[in-house]
């Protein structure tokens, strides 16, 4: 069953976006995948974000966990005596390592990493895991590599811009290495599909073509995420004025 909405599912964002993300970020490594010649290799790596539930700024790095923490070894004691009752017992925030996927285009005879594709995850918008990724965005951009990043979710905080952005719920964004500080930016309506974009390679090589609408619909379609949404949840952010009222209309229609 197809999706009632002709770009991206803002049901997607809250209900199964952590599915998704990973078939998405696979699909767009397999479109490019197709078109690079012998001089690259598209490569999917993961990484873990540290997300806190309830809980903010405790934790800026990725933690690894240790498991001599997690035996149960009985503490070193030369004394014997009564355990002594804490005033208090509360719950401990306990850090989840999320994993997130980017895709990576690289020079096949060096290895160098030339491109970096991001597709956004709700803890890059929110900290502790937007400080994490910011960091990783500084890196990349006093590099030489490429970054595009695809932001299709409404909640959480935008990526710094030197400017306001148009009024629109989603964004990809293109720095390009040579031509940093400038930053090709598509604000994308929720009432129209995902646009095609380009995804450079090392200076001289033509751009690959990415049609992120086609990689959307292929798996909305495949994986039949219109029968798992629930169309009746609401949904977070609200929708508000005029897209509310479209929405609910697309849904109505959609559902008969």
């Amino acid at each position: 069953m197809p999706s009632p909405f002709p770009g991206m599912d803002p049901y997607l964002e809250n209900q199964h976006w952590g599915s998704f993300h990973s078939l998405f970020v696979t699909e767009i490594a397999r479109q490019l995948a197709a078109q690079t010649g012998a001089g690259y290799y598209v490569l999917v790596t993961e990484r873990f974000n540290t997300e806190i539930s309830g809980a903010t700024g405790i934790a800026t790095k990725p933690i690894l966990p240790d498991v001599a923490l997690a035996q149960d070894v009985p503490w070193p004691s030369t004394h014997t005596g009564v355990r002594r009752e804490a005033p208090l017992v509360m719950d401990l925030f306990v850090p989840e390592r999320e994993p997130q996927f980017t895709v990576e285009i690289h020079d096949a005879k060096n290895r160098e990493l030339i491109t970096a594709i991001e597709v956004l995850f709700p803890t890059n918008k929110r900290n502790p895991g937007r400080e994490e990724y910011l960091e990783k965005r500084a890196r990349i951009i006093f590099s030489t590599t490429h970054l595009l990043e695809i932001d299709l979710l409404r909640g959480g905080t935008r990526l710094p811009t030197s400017g306001p952005l148009p009024n629109q719920p989603y964004f990809i964004f293109l720095s390009r290495a040579n031509l940093r500080p400038k930053v090709e930016v598509w604000p994308i309506s929720l009432r129209e599909p995902l646009p095609p974009v380009s995804v450079p390679l090392q200076v001289g090589d033509n751009d690959l073509d990415l049609d992120l609408q086609v990689a959307f619909t292929t798996l909305f379609d495949l994986f039949r995420y219109g029968t798992i949404l629930n169309y009746g949840e609401p949904l977070s952010p609200l929708l508000k004025g005029d897209d509310a009222t479209w929405a609910a209309e697309r849904i109505k229609q959609y559902q008969r």
